[in-house]
């Protein structure tokens, strides 16, 4: 049986939860109001429909067109590196598959509507949606591959430790 492709299932997967949960928000959330699925934590977690124009935190309002096109820019960048990135690199093309389903889902929103549908509210922090966790996600995961990659030998460093062990004076030591 064939394996299915892997990464593209979760970028799709991603993708797929980001745009049903908007749409569920614009469809039952009007803007600026509140939704409480756990009454008991209504203090600490809600929906609430709001609208951003700019990136996170609501930074750079209005500059929609110039994010939709910046964010079309890194998905193609993102997917070239992805084409050339060895399957060794697990945690890299997880990290990248997160990040490339947070720009998609975000530049659905900003072609579609001209601006990022957010609504998930947690205390007093800035509102974000699924999208947004995904690039937190893949962020996360691209720490960890930085640190997995500097505690493994690369390539050269591990031909170097070969050669130093067969060269003749190593031999003699033995």
């Amino acid at each position: 049986m064939k394996r299915l492709p892997t990464l593209p299932l979760l970028v799709a997967a991603d993708v797929a939860l980001d745009q049903i949960t908007k749409w569920w928000v614009v469809s039952h959330v009007p803007v600026g109001h509140y939704w409480f699925p756990i009454p008991a934590l209504a203090h600490f977690v809600a929906v609430e429909h709001v609208t951003n124009t700019g990136v996170v935190f609501g930074l750079f309002k209005d500059a929609g067109p110039l994010f939709a096109l910046a964010s079309t820019t890194i998905i193609i960048v993102m997917i070239g590196y992805l084409i050339r990135l060895p399957r060794d690199r697990r945690w890299v093309r997880l990290a990248l598959g997160f990040l490339l389903a947070g720009a998609i889902g975000n530049l659905i929103d900003r072609l579609r509507l001209g601006y990022v549908v957010d609504f998930i509210a947690v205390g007093s922090f800035s509102r974000f949606n699924v999208a947004d966790s995904a690039v937190t996600i893949g962020v996360a995961l691209m720490l960890v591959a930085a640190l997995l990659d500097g505690r493994r030998p690369s390539a050269a460093k591990a031909q170097a430790a070969s050669d130093a062990d067969s060269s003749p004076a190593n031999q003699q030591t033995r």
